[in-house]
């Protein structure tokens, strides 16, 4: 999807690790930064008015946050 594409690139540190789309819902593994990365993006997906982004799950790592996300259509 363009739109998932240029929120993920305007962020070089951000990692989508995993992806699966099943019932009208996108999972997405991520590995940021920090967790502010992985808000920014969510932010950015939703600024579009087209995603609704949320964040399941953060972890803190030694190579930075692992996250887990669920990006569904806004208002389908």
């Amino acid at each position: 999807n363009p739109s998932l594409a240029v929120a993920a690139s305007r962020d070089s540190a951000l990692r989508i690790d995993a992806l699966s789309y099943r019932n009208r819902v996108m999972d997405l593994q991520l590995v940021a930064a920090n967790v502010s990365a992985l808000d920014e993006f969510a932010r950015a997906l939703q600024d579009t008015h087209r995603y609704a982004a949320k964040i399941e799950s953060t972890t803190s790592t030694d190579k930075g946050v692992e996250g887990r996300m669920q990006i569904a259509v806004a208002n389908p």
